[in-house]
């Protein structure tokens, strides 16, 4: 059996061994184990890190091949699923600029959102 690590919109961050986890916070400037209310985090033992309180813990008796964090969601009623919001990433030289040229457009979009903002403020036209 393993416990799966779930973010909160229910997609697999990691998988560990059953129950290897604790909640954690912080003691003289230390890590110390604690009850689940006065947890900032949560240990995961075998992966030696630290995830937020928010994150869902359930333990699985298998995972099916195929099936990779990030990619997949998890929930009791749905079993294994694969994340809507998932896109694959780009594999080719192509795809790999298509992608940069994506994030440059947004990038442009948002720096000319922001200039024209500033401009209406330092010409006093914002309401």
């Amino acid at each position: 059996m393993k416990t799966l690590v779930l973010q909160e919109n229910r997609v697999i961050f990691t998988v560990i061994k059953q129950r290897a986890y604790h909640y954690v916070n912080v003691q003289d400037g230390e890590y110390a184990e604690c009850q689940k209310e006065d947890a900032i985090g949560v240990f995961l033992e075998d992966k030696n890190m630290i995830v937020p309180t928010e994150y869902i813990f359930v333990d699985v008796e298998d995972i099916p091949d195929g099936v990779v964090t990030g990619k997949y969601c998890y929930a009791e009623e749905d079993g294994f699923y694969l994340d809507p919001n998932w896109k694959e990433p780009p594999r080719t030289p192509e795809q790999l600029d298509e992608a940069f040229n994506e994030m440059n457009l947004h990038q442009t979009e948002v720096e000319l959102d922001v200039d024209f903002r500033l401009s209406n403020l330092e010409l006093n036209l914002h309401k």
